[in-house]
């Protein structure tokens, strides 16, 4: 279920920031605002409504940072956010001082990109504790079909 699964995206973000004992930190690859693209589809609309909530404005452009519990709820409303813009660029995130970045992509799995053996070895700690697994192909897993609901490209 894509509900539960955005839920726990969050977990999983807020279970690693305690690990690396890191605030997280959100970035755009290039300087869009977060909430420059208004949808309908219900997940959207309340993810939107959470970022307004957090004082981000409409033209925003900077980073977003959260622990905790503030970071599960806002990973799992970015989830949404991430999924049904289709003009939303990369974003990126990390933990503190830590060499690594991640995202999570339209397809609501988290990549993540190590820049020494040190990190990594801590990462693969991390995802074998937690139940995480590689895949060797980015896939949806939530349809049959190829669409994703509420996704929108604006031109």
């Amino acid at each position: 279920d894509i509900i539960v699964y955005a839920n726990e995206i969050g977990k999983t973000l807020e279970k690693l920031s305690v690990f690396l004992t890191a605030e997280t930190t959100f970035l755009l690859d290039y300087r869009l605002p977060w909430l420059h693209q208004q949808n309908e589809y219900p997940p959207v609309k309340r993810a939107l409504y959470f970022l307004r909530e957090q004082n981000v404005s409409d033209d925003y452009v900077g980073g977003l940072q959260a622990s905790g519990k503030s970071l599960a709820e806002l990973s799992t409303n970015l989830f949404w956010i991430i999924r049904c813009n289709a003009s939303l660029p990369y974003c990126w995130f990390s933990c503190g001082y830590e060499s690594f970045v991640g995202n999570i992509c339209k397809h609501g799995n988290i990549h993540l990109y190590t820049y020494g053996e040190a990190v990594k070895e801590k990462l693969i700690a991390f995802a074998s504790q937690n139940g995480l697994i590689e895949i060797k192909e980015c896939l949806q897993g939530f349809r049959d079909s190829s669409g994703i609901d509420g996704r929108e490209l604006l031109v």
